[in-house]
């Protein structure tokens, strides 16, 4: 009983196809996880902008003596 040469061949690249997928995965996962880290830094600083944004309407509310000026909000 002969065997085909060409077995062997197609086994050690499905084996490198293998790897190099792997490493591409490896690759993708770690580009995720830093967009990831990236997004909730992203978040949290819009988070402070709007506190502080508000913060400071407040403050400058409070200092106009009780008069009835209009404060407006970030979004107008």
């Amino acid at each position: 009983l002969t065997r085909s040469k060409s077995v062997p061949s197609l086994t050690s690249q499905n084996v490198q196809t293998k790897i190099k997928m792997e490493k591409e995965l490896a690759k993708v996962e770690g580009l995720m996880q830093g967009l990831s880290q990236e997004g909730a830094r992203l978040s949290q600083a819009m988070s402070t902008i709007r506190r502080s944004s508000s913060s400071s309407q407040l403050t400058s509310a409070l200092d106009t003596d009780g008069s009835k000026k209009k404060v407006g909000t970030y979004l107008q």
